[in-house]
């Protein structure tokens, strides 16, 4: 192990960078972030004690304050009938499907339809739009102990970094 690698694993261990070893279900990613970040900046936990150890209840409130902001990995949502969640969503109901069909036809057929919705709502997509394959970043978090204990000083990006997470969380609230 590098003495970078020691020096994160002290740290980790030191402020209970619980993340590492365990990250949170995809869609409780933005709520246990939001949850620790709050923890940082007001010096307590809303609930007294990190993510990990709060109940499946205080983790559903949570949720739904801070619910994910993008349709991951899917892009589906299970929502209210007859009201698609954001500008730029349609609902699929009222379409059955004959299961017994070969997986081919019956993507054949659910792609033919998602064709004739972008052309009936002036939809165009160019590839890879509005596609997430980055995984969340927790970095900030660790900055912001790094910071407060004065372990180091932070470089302008990281700085940079914080300042646009901050700016994040403020908005959230």
């Amino acid at each position: 192990m590098n003495p970078m690698e020691a020096d994160e694993t002290k740290l980790a261990k030191q402020f209970n960078w619980w993340w590492k070893a365990r990250k949170p279900l995809w869609f409780e990613m933005r709520s246990a972030f939001l949850y620790e970040l709050a923890a940082r900046i007001k010096g307590t936990y809303e609930f007294g004690k990190p993510w990990p150890e709060l109940s499946d209840s205080q983790k559903a409130k949570l949720t739904n304050r801070w619910p994910i902001d993008y349709a991951y990995p899917w892009g589906c949502f299970i929502g209210q009938v007859g009201k698609p969640p954001k500008p730029g969503w349609t609902e699929h109901s009222g379409h059955s499907y004959d299961l017994r069909l070969h997986d081919g036809t019956l993507v054949k057929l659910f792609l033919e339809w998602i064709t004739n919705e972008r052309k009936r709502t002036g939809i165009y997509v160019r590839q890879n739009e509005l596609r997430r394959s980055r995984g969340f970043s927790w970095r900030p978090l660790e900055l912001l102990d790094i910071q407060k204990a004065k372990i180091r000083a932070l470089s302008d990006s990281e700085r940079s970094q914080l300042s646009k997470t901050k700016k994040h969380y403020q908005a959230s609230i």
